[in-house]
């Protein structure tokens, strides 16, 4: 293999590594160039996928235009500023107040300060409702629900409940009794047709009534008229008016989507009501006095209010405060610090920063201050009398979930918690840096040492290591590491089977892996700079005698011995070199060592983790691995059913079946009886054997016996014969 070039440690600048890890939720994101001008307004479902999709390669089939203006942008992008809200809803209805704010160079001017949609009920005997823009240009006799996000959703929206509910659209108010006939609306079930009298006052209230609960997310009750309708539907057989049905069903769902960027109040006296209102989209409850006044000139004021959140990491705290002006959520202003070297508390971090934030001589005060965090009445006491300077009477309070208050609170906490948290992370990647070059230098210093304790012409940019792993010789594996640069390489890992050694002989087991090895080198010229052995003068001498055979003993090679005791805390391990008796002991914090024990451990695991990988294989296999058929799941499910092999054996086949089916049964039934046919022919040719050895042994006894009769009788015949 091919040492890469060695290359540089790259660290990501603040704005790279910023939208890297850009939180996964909606939001709008701000582009800005060297001077913090805003170049874009965007918004997104994700700001992580969206922001980066920017420093994406463009799509070849896109508009030319389009591409080089985008490249245009990006390249004059020196920062991202992000504002993470609660849903899209919201993403979309800041990004357009942003927009109209700032008029950003790359955004499409917003110059006819198009609105978004809302939904008037006229306040009349029979309400009308239709959809408007700017609902301030209407008065504040009538009631509105909004602002809505597409208009083009509302209006099927519009649609579908109206077949519901019917309700009238005509472009003059309603007066019973002045027609003949009703329009063809009435015909279509769109309208109840008050202006002929064919529905009463009140029933056309309630009609509106569940309308206007529809509009502002209480959908629950028609959701449940719906479900029905589609049972109903569906257990007669009408399945394609079931499966609208519940297309109807599934688009209910955006209506209840909760925003909080709008915080219109239209009350006469310009207060917040009290009322604990549960409408999701409403903007105000109406007056009931009836008035046609333009709302743009009456005493209506829309307040202004600034919602303030703080948190607290382990090294900074941050405060940040949304800016809503004229109703609308428009910009925001954080304040981060670092906390190490700070003489507060961090229970008294938020009041400082309230206490200097607003006691500054160019801060324009809000009517009201939203905080969750109770602070010193002295300090509420003197922002009230410094705001008295500009005329303005200040209200401290907490955040409430009926005027929106509490959903931009929430607003307000995830994006100073988002700014910490990019801080913090950005401190930890360069620290982290930091340590990886550090690591990066010792690791080139070790190489170098090594060069030099080894006398090679190059560093060892490719380094190899061998270990082995058993239990009294069963389950024999190596291992064979790569370390590239001085840093594993795992790609270029490999384990082995031993498949030559039944016993515990680690010398013949290395040697097989590193023949394995290195017959595969000399085929494809794929040598490493240095090759180290695990073990002692063995392990060595068999890797430099093998090298010999292969004639590739140029290739340097070293031992590492363990020192006595095998403990390293104190005695780390030694060097020894091929044919020769000299031993190199390196200090405790040599580089050289650390990237050869990194190496021996890293041998060492992996041969271990081979070989408990082939023990478990081993110790898990059973005789129903053998059956043809069997696989894990069925193997589970009849050990789960009989509880082992042996009840397995004794089973009936019909047992088998009701568990496995009939033809798996049959073949486990007819395997086990195979096996004891089997074992019951090997054990009767044993016996004929052994009857055979024995008949065999009593002959020879036999045999024996008759000669030494001879033998005696021959003895006695020549004694006689001396005596006579």
């Amino acid at each position: 293999m091919d040492a890469p070039a060695s290359s540089s440690l790259n660290t990501l600048s603040p704005l790279e590594f910023k939208r890297k890890n850009l939180p996964d939720k909606a939001g709008c994101y701000l582009f800005k160039d060297l001077q913090g001008h805003i170049l874009y307004i965007g918004k997104a479902k994700s700001l992580k996928k969206r922001v980066n999709s920017y420093w994406k390669p463009r799509n070849p089939s896109e508009d030319r235009f389009y591409a080089q203006k985008i490249h245009r942008l990006v390249s004059k992008i020196t920062d991202i500023d992000v504002f993470v809200v609660e849903n899209e809803m919201e993403a979309i209805l800041l990004e357009n107040e942003l927009i109209k704010k700032h008029q950003p160079e790359f955004n499409v001017s917003l110059k006819d300060d198009k609105s978004f949609p809302w939904v008037q009920i006229t306040n009349e005997p029979f309400p009308r409702i239709k959809i408007i823009r700017n609902p301030v240009r209407y008065g504040l006799n009538h009631k509105y629900v909004g602002p809505f996000v597409d208009s083009g959703d509302l209006k099927r929206f519009l649609r579908y409940i109206r077949k519901i509910f019917p309700y009238c659209t005509c472009k003059r108010s309603i007066k019973p009794g002045t027609k003949s006939r009703p329009c063809v609306n009435y015909q279509l079930k769109l309208c109840p047709a008050p202006c002929v009298g064919n529905i009463s006052e009140e029933s056309y209230a309630e009609n509106i009534s569940n309308v206007e609960k529809l509009l502002n997310g209480d959908v629950d009750f028609v959701a449940n008229i719906l479900q029905d309708r589609m049972k109903a539907a569906s257990q007669d057989l009408r399945y394609e008016e079931a499966a609208v049905l519940r297309d109807q069903l599934q688009a209910l769902e955006m209506f209840t989507v909760n925003q909080s960027i709008f915080t219109y109040n239209l009350n006469k006296d310009g207060s917040f009501s009290g009322k604990n209102d549960s409408r999701k989209n409403s903007i105000n409850e109406i007056a009931s006095t009836p008035s046609t006044h333009d709302l743009s000139n009456s005493p209506i004021q829309l307040k202004d209010l600034d919602i303030v959140a703080g948190n607290i990491s382990k090294n900074r705290a941050g405060m940040i405060i949304i800016h809503v002006r004229q109703g609308k959520l428009l910009s925001k202003t954080p304040y981060i610090v670092s906390i190490e070297n700070k003489l507060t508390s961090k229970e008294r971090y938020l009041t400082e920063f309230i206490q200097q934030h607003y006691l500054r001589n160019d801060i324009p005060f809000p009517d009201e201050i939203i905080l969750k965090d109770s602070i010193p009445s002295v300090i509420i006491s003197s922002i009230q009398q410094h705001a008295k300077k500009q005329n303005k009477s200040v209200l401290f309070r907490q955040p409430l979930e009926e005027d929106k208050t509490a959903g931009l609170f929430r607003i307000a906490s995830k994006n100073i918690e988002l700014l910490i948290r990019q801080k913090d992370d950005y401190d930890e990647y360069l620290a982290s840096q930091q340590q990886k070059q550090e690591d990066q230098k010792r690791i080139q210093q070790g190489l170098i040492e090594l060069q030099k304790l080894l006398n090679l012409e190059d560093p060892p940019m490719i380094i190899e290591g061998f270990d082995m792993a058993h239990i009294q010789g069963t389950d024999y594996t190596g291992s064979m590491v790569c370390f590239i640069e001085g840093k594993p390489s795992k790609s270029h890992y490999r384990h082995y089977r031993v498949r030559s050694v039944k016993k515990p002989d680690d010398i013949a087991a290395m040697r097989e892996v590193m023949g394995r090895r290195y017959r595969r080198a000399l085929k494809e010229d794929d040598f490493p700079d240095l090759v180290v052995v695990d073990g002692g003068k063995g392990q060595l001498n068999m890797a430099h005698q093998l090298f010999e055979n292969l004639q590739i003993e140029h290739i340097p090679h070293i031992g590492l011995v363990k020192p006595e005791g095998r403990s390293e805390k104190f005695n780390p391990p030694k060097i020894i070199l091929p044919e020769s008796n000299r031993i190199i002991t390196l200090p405790k914090e040599s580089p050289a060592l650390h990237i050869i024990q990194h190496l021996r451990d890293e041998s060492h695991r992996f041969a271990n983790k081979y070989h408990q990988k082939l023990r478990q294989k081993r110790q898990s296999k059973s005789e129903l691995d053998n059956i043809p058929g069997i696989g894990p799941a069925r193997k589970r499910k009849l050990l789960t059913f009989f509880g082992s092999v042996r009840e397995i054996r004794k089973a009936s086949l019909e047992e088998l079946s009701s568990v496995v089916g009939k033809k798996i049964g049959l073949e486990i039934s007819n395997y086990f009886k195979d096996l004891d046919t089997e074992k019951k022919n090997k054990k009767s040719r044993e016996n004929e054997k052994s009857k055979k050895i024995n008949e065999e042994i009593t002959l020879e006894k036999k045999k024996l016996s008759k000669k030494k009769v001879t033998k005696k009788k021959i003895l006695l015949h020549k004694r006689k014969s001396i005596i006579n």
